[in-house]
């Protein structure tokens, strides 16, 4: 053993485990990764059911549980959340439980690495590892198949061990086993030998193993280095990427904007935009200082006097290694007890210093709550139509054309209205431009809004952070009033302020393995949620002034939410108590009702209720040529046209699919109660069958 076994850093380092249940060890494992610096962990035995968690800081994970009512067996590949890496769907096998990821290494070479566990009462199948070796890309099978020979230097052959001999004989499977015994059984009259070992193909590199005496399992850690490099996943750009001079910020901006002059069509607009975006990008560019990038180990280092007990450990286990003298053993079990519950209580302490420094009046506690409930877990392989997409790019496509699908016309017109009488109207007697005034948009009010934007919030594909809106001079606030009012005198809404990056977040409940399972996440241009707020607020205004909404909806309005709701229904149905009445009720929720709203049947709505031209124009080219690409990881999917919906995550998409709702026909002997799309139908009678028959 050398535990102090030096490897190039840049060198892909993996480790063998056999946990025998990783639940109970997860804290000494992160320290684990953490001093060791390992890129991978394969890890068999994991005990894990579906249900249960697992997170290891800085770290992906894919995972194989055994399907049975106990906790047993299973597999996992643990790897570091820069290397850039995805899951591969194996053929199916009949004895060997396995997970496999496709890494992508600095030569342009892929190599696929497999966690495998074989049981001990299985017979090895055949054809198990000819399915798993069935292709010409290098791969390595990293895991314990329980199989004994003497060839590889076991200390006898069983006969899963000759079985797994003469297939990898057949099928030019290579073998590399550590140089010493990594099962070391809890009974000292149970003799140790060699179980964790390293199957490979098409793999030249020499490898080079390490057993460890280190971790709380009856097998030995194994780290496995080799003479490959892995590429490293550098993220989507950014535009700020060091510390920013901001009053060089204002300067520089104030010598490289040139304030326009005629914005009389869209192509001025769109120039005017295009010169704001590049003075921005030039000045913070150059009002930056380039921080070195910081090198991405995970340092997790635990109070010296745990590492001092952790120390101690490691020396009793390797002396029960050696000597396998019983009378070592309780001291062992004692300091392994003792690490698990210090590591755990310093978790514990560290959580509740983190809840105790939240504030329910700022931002903090709404942060920590999302951190909980979103909890991001990589992408696995996606199946659909029969067919599988595993690396990222080929899962950006199959979500790009799923969403693309649901955004689509022909599953958004309604049935129930002569679609192309509405279609006649909305082409017949749209203005073509605006004669009326406009309401202008003023620096203080762009001032006042840009103020209370969110600073961190991920960017839109222009990259231009909230921060550095924050950030910007009186002549460029000046700049943004007459682009946002050449916008509104012409009704136009800028093309490059219509495209989105679209992330995507599964969805509790739903299959992992699904292109619908996943909640899209859209990332717009900050510029123009800026132009939306102002858009929005004079939405409101003519829409307040007109009682548009109806009383009954309390989605998405001023001084309404869901608990007033919720009491109003309940005042209703006491009511019916009182006065001896049946209440009966029909609860609707419409499926991705957002996402199927016709836009001409939008449009027709904002004619109805009479929005002034310059903002029915100005909505009108808002959702009109609108396009997404998805992103997963740094990879980004071909645009996506959306022919339907409101735009998912606008500032305007609520108000839109308010008034959209908002001519829903309300029955006599009847109460709406709605809340955006969630709907509900009540209706009260002394007799039920009448109740039943109003509703």
């Amino acid at each position: 053993m050398d535990p102090n076994h030096k490897h190039n850093l840049n060198n892909l380092l993996i480790t063998n485990y056999n946990a025998d249940g990783i639940t109970r060890q997860r804290s000494s494992i992160i320290v684990f990764l953490s001093q060791h610096n390992v890129d991978i962990i394969c890890v068999s035995e994991t005990h894990l059911t579906n249900e249960q968690i697992l997170k290891i800081p800085g770290y992906n994970i894919y995972r194989n549980d055994r399907q049975s009512n106990t906790a047993s067996g299973g597999v996992a590949i643990i790897y570091k959340k820069n290397i850039t890496a995805h899951q591969l769907d194996l053929p199916k096998t009949n004895t060997i439980e396995t997970v496999a990821i496709q890494v992508e290494l600095q030569n342009q070479q892929k190599l696929k690495i497999i966690a495998a566990y074989k049981q001990p009462n299985k017979k090895i199948a055949a054809n198990d590892l000819q399915n798993i070796f069935n292709d010409n890309t290098p791969t390595l099978l990293i895991g314990d198949l329980n199989c004994k020979n003497t060839i590889w230097g076991c200390r006898a052959t069983n006969p899963d061990g000759a079985r797994l001999y003469q297939s990898l004989t057949t099928h030019g499977i290579q073998i590399s086993p550590p140089p010493e015994a990594t099962h070391i059984p809890y009974r000292a009259d149970h003799k140790e030998d060699i179980l964790d070992i390293v199957l490979h193909k098409n793999f030249a590199a020499p490898i080079t193993q390490t057993v460890l005496t280190e971790l709380d399992s009856d097998h030995l850690p194994v780290l496995i280095y080799f003479a490959r490099q892995p590429k490293i996943s550098q993220g989507l750009p950014k535009l700020i990427n060091g510390k920013v001079d901001w009053k060089m910020f204002n300067e520089t901006m104030q010598q490289n904007l040139t304030c326009p002059t005629a914005l009389r069509n869209s192509g001025n607009i769109d120039k005017a935009l295009d010169h704001l975006i590049n003075a921005i990008k030039i000045s913070i560019t150059a009002s930056t200082t380039v921080q070195k990038s910081k090198n991405k180990r995970n340092h997790y280092t635990p109070p010296l006097g745990i590492l001092n007990l952790i120390s101690e450990k490691h020396k009793l286990k390797r002396i029960w290694v050696t000597t396998r003298n019983e009378q070592i053993k309780p001291h062992l079990n004692y300091h392994s007890r003792q690490i698990k519950k210090q590591l755990d209580q310093l978790r514990i302490n560290n959580y509740a210093k983190y809840i105790s420094e939240l504030e329910p009046r700022d931002p903090s506690m709404w942060r920590a709550t999302r951190r909980i409930l979103n909890q991001y877990s990589p992408i696995p392989v996606i199946k659909s139509d029969n067919k599988t997409y595993s690396s990222n790019e080929e899962k950006c496509e199959i979500f790009a054309i799923t969403l693309a699908q649901t955004f689509s016309t022909s599953c958004s017109k309604p049935a129930n209205l002569n679609t192309q009488q509405v279609n006649d109207y909305v082409n017949n007697n749209i203005p073509a431009h605006s004669n009326a005034s406009i309401i202008p948009v003023t620096p203080a009010e762009i001032k006042q809004i840009i103020n209370k934007l969110p600073t961190k919030r991920a960017p839109g594909a222009d990259l231009i952070p909230n921060c550095l809106l924050k950030g910007l001079p009186m002549k460029a606030l000046v700049y943004l009033t007459s682009l946002f009012n050449g916008c509104l005198r012409i009704g136009y809404f800028p093309d490059q302020w219509k495209y989105a990056h679209v992330r995507l977040f599964h969805k509790p409940g739903k299959k992992q393995n699904d292109p619908t399972g996943y909640r899209p996440i859209s990332l717009l241009s900050t510029l123009s949620k800026v132009f939306e707020k102002t858009i929005h607020s004079r939405l409101v205004q003519h829409v307040s002034v007109n009682d548009v909404i109806p009383k009954f909806q309390f989605g998405f309005r001023n001084n309404y939410s869901t608990v007033q709701q919720l009491t109003r229904i309940t005042e209703l149905i006491e009511h019916g108590f009182e006065n001896k009445l049946y209440t009966v009720a029909a609860f609707l929720d419409i499926k991705q009702a957002f996402d199927r709203v016709w836009h001409n049947g939008l449009i027709y709505k904002l004619m109805q209720i009479q929005v002034p031209p310059y903002l029915l124009l100005t909505i009108k080219s808002f959702l009109t040529k609108r396009s997404f690409s998805t992103v997963i990881n740094n990879h980004i999917s071909e645009p996506k046209l959306i022919e339907a919906g409101v735009p998912q995550g606008s500032i305007l998409a609520p108000i839109l699919f308010n008034i959209y709702m908002h001519d829903i026909p309300e029955v006599e002997n009847s109460s709406l109660a709605m809340f955006a799309d969630d709907t509900a139908i009540i209706s009260q009678h002394s007799d039920l069958a009448a109740a039943v028959s109003q509703l």
